[in-house]
Parts: C-alpha cells; sequence; structure tokens
C-alpha cells in the first residue's frame, strides 16, 4: 500500500511525458514538489485524468484519499476517510456493494518519482522508510481511482 511517495518534477517534464496534456486553472507555474508526501497528509497532488466532456487528459491538483457520497457531516467524513486512502483489488472488481465498485470507471494515473515502503528494524520501535525508484525513468505512474465532491 502506498501512503508515501516521493514527487521531485516539474510541470515541464509532465508536459513533456504527455505532450497533449491539458492543465486545469489551478495548476499556474508548477508543483509543490516534496520528496516525501504523506498520504494521511491529505495534501494536494496532481493527478492525470481522462476528462469526459473533451476526451483529453487533464491535469488536475486534487486531495489524497476517496470521500463516498453518502457522508454528510463532518464526524463521519473524518471517520471515513482515514480508510479511504487506498483500495484492492477484489473491492473495486468484484465488491458491488464497495464504494469502491461504484466509481471503478474514474480512473487516473498518479504521477511519482518514488514510493515508500516501511521495514521494522529490531531493535528500533518505528518503522524506516525506504524510498524505491525505477532505476532508468524520472517518474512512473500508479493507476488511481478518484472522486468528484
Amino acid at each position: 500500500m502506498c501512503y508515501d511517495i516521493s514527487f521531485t518534477i516539474n510541470v515541464k517534464q509532465l508536459s513533456d511525458y504527455f505532450p497533449d496534456l491539458v492543465f486545469d486553472d489551478q495548476i499556474k507555474f508548477d508543483f509543490n514538489n516534496a520528496a516525501h508526501i504523506m498520504g494521511h497528509a491529505y495534501g494536494l497532488h496532481p493527478i492525470i485524468y481522462k476528462n469526459r466532456d473533451d476526451d483529453q487528459l487533464h491535469c488536475k491538483l486534487m486531495e489524497w484519499g476517496c470521500v463516498p457520497f453518502y457522508v454528510s457531516d463532518m464526524k463521519g467524513f473524518a471517520r471515513q476517510r482515514t480508510s479511504m486512502l487506498n483500495a484492492r483489488s477484489e473491492r473495486i472488481l468484484e465488491d458491488t456493494k464497495s464504494y469502491w465498485y461504484k466509481i471503478r470507471n474514474r480512473r487516473c494515473l498518479i504521477p511519482m518519482t518514488g514510493f515508500y515502503e516501511h521495514r521494522k528494524i529490531p531493535g528500533l520501535t518505528k518503522k524506516v522508510p525506504y524510498l524505491l525508484q525505477l532505476r532508468d525513468q524520472p517518474m512512473f505512474f500508479l493507476p488511481g481511482l478518484y472522486s468528484v465532491a
């Protein structure tokens, strides 16, 4: 599960990778690059999705984690948010009662330069994060799902 990622690329690098990419208005000049982005911080991160209106690839800043449409109050929002950062494939493809199943057609790509896995080290109480990156490419993409509030 990728709760922590690295994102150290800029708008030009992303547009070089996708020449016809349309950047939404909220992306003015550049992204907030960070060597370590934590999903539980719920920060804004660029995603790439296919716009249903113009059938083009768009880049937009979105918060990490989906919030189900049926959540109506802030308490429910806070409670649901922590469990909606990642989804298992079975929930997306097979569990017809799952929220993930309902949004399975809202696919996106999440650009990153690496992700962190946390490893338990004997003698330490906290796990140590290890950054994993590709050797031959500056960035790669994880598949994702998005919801619109």
